[in-house]
């Protein structure tokens, strides 16, 4: 099942902005939820100087191949791709759709970026998590971005200080003047 949704361009007719596209893959209900606040969080940062285009995908929907290859072009198009996990567990689907149809280098200067919806995960699977998904990333030319409000001290200890890098918790959440990342964690 797919949804659209386009950020209002409030200059239309006189100014284009340009597109960023954010593919949300999720699981589950709260899942979206989750994602769907991050990307509002992103549209209210950025609303001004870029139009949104998001488009949504179950897991469970990748399974079937004609979904597969239009949440493919869906992610060939898209500058963020946003992972709504209930766990720290990588869903299979989302292991063979990749895999089969999204290519190496699919596209330059895109972020997948996780938005883990489960608190109490062991610092053992949240390592598991973290380092399968920068190898995803790492394929597909992209950034990784760990979204993972409640576990930086456990990711602290998981994570060299070169490593991947950390996300802030909800409180950290403060506007800076000159941005120089994804706007995720605004």
């Amino acid at each position: 099942m797919s949804a659209v949704a386009i950020h209002p361009n409030a200059n239309a007719g006189l100014e284009a902005k340009p597109a960023c596209g954010i593919l949300i893959l999720h699981e589950d209900l709260s899942g979206y939820t989750l994602a769907a606040e991050v990307c509002r969080r992103v549209m209210d940062r950025f609303g001004g100087e870029l139009e949104f285009n998001i488009k949504c995908w179950n897991f469970v929907a990748l399974s079937d191949d004609n979904c597969a290859r239009h949440a493919a072009r869906a992610a060939s198009a898209a500058e963020i791709i946003l992972l709504a996990l209930p766990s720290a567990e990588v869903p299979s689907e989302f292991e063979v759709w990749h895999a089969k149809h999204l290519p190496d280098g699919v596209k330059s200067g895109g972020a997948l970026a996780l938005v883990l919806n489960e608190r109490g995960a062991s610092p053992v699977s949240l390592e598991r998590l973290l380092l399968r998904l920068h190898r995803v990333a790492a394929r597909l030319g992209w950034d990784f971005i760990p979204l993972l409000a409640g576990h930086d001290a456990e990711l602290g200890a998981l994570i060299p200080a070169g490593g991947l890098p950390l996300a802030p918790s909800p409180s950290d959440f403060t506007e800076r003047a000159a941005s120089d990342h994804w706007g995720l964690n605004e």
